[in-house]
């Protein structure tokens, strides 16, 4: 598959990965507060029966951890990170208004389908107006295999790494579930970035929603067979 890698410096995902990237990267550096004072945050030793109870929960959030798609449950992957980080085009914090999803509402979990990552975007709603996108980070600080695809209502014509999408690239809705063949073969290494973003009204204009997950083997994110993620 001839994979079409961009190295361009788009007003969209690039500009706010570029400063997603700088922004983790002092969070980073953040000096040790010190050691604080323990508070009683209230606990008390469970009830008869809430061990079992927790224990069920717990089984239960296991469960759905690896998310589901074309009707069929997708293995857990460690591969995950959620969209937590918002921006605009301009660099700038955008109104929570504009944004196509909130904070932390949607979870990227990462696999390997064919010769190329995929991405799961958990908690999406296929009939948002908006583009997820994503990318990767490679050692040296650039990005590569940049794009963006629209969801079925959606239309991000000003996006230069917009793709169309197609059953090997881009956009995939099946039974509810958002997921996304991504251009970037499955032999790179860095980290990978995922987005959900809109266009606004002004040109160039723009918001989104951002996560970041490192990947250093790529055995690390589970490999599924590309049909699975198709209807």
């Amino acid at each position: 598959m001839t994979h079409a890698t961009s190295r361009r410096r788009p007003r969209s995902l690039l500009v706010l990965l570029v400063l997603l990237a700088l922004a983790a990267a002092v969070a980073a550096c953040g000096g040790d507060d010190g050691d604080q004072p323990e508070a009683d945050d209230g606990a008390t030793e469970p009830g008869p029966g809430q061990e079992e109870q927790d224990e069920q929960s717990t089984m239960e959030d296991d469960d759905d951890a690896g998310g589901e798609a074309g009707g069929e449950a997708l293995p857990d992957t460690p591969v995950t990170a959620s969209l937590s980080r918002a921006g605009d085009f301009s660099g700038g914090e955008p109104d929570l208004a504009d944004l196509p999803v909130q904070p932390d509402e949607v979870e990227a979990h990462w696999y390997r389908a064919g010769d190329t990552y995929a991405v799961v975007y958990v908690g999406l709603d296929p009939g948002v107006d908006a583009c997820p996108g994503n990318s990767i980070m490679l050692s040296d600080g650039s990005f590569d295999f940049v794009s963006n695809a629209e969801l079925p209502d959606a239309a991000c014509p000003e996006f230069p790494t917009r793709i169309d999408n197609s059953p090997t690239q881009g956009v995939l809705v099946c039974n509810g579930v958002v997921s996304y063949r991504t251009l970037i073969p499955t032999d790179q290494i860095g980290t990978l970035f995922a987005g959900v973003e809109a266009q606004g009204d002004e040109p160039g204009s723009g918001s989104g929603v951002y996560s970041q997950a490192p990947i250093t083997d790529p055995t690390d994110a589970p490999e599924i067979d590309p049909a699975v993620l198709s209807c």
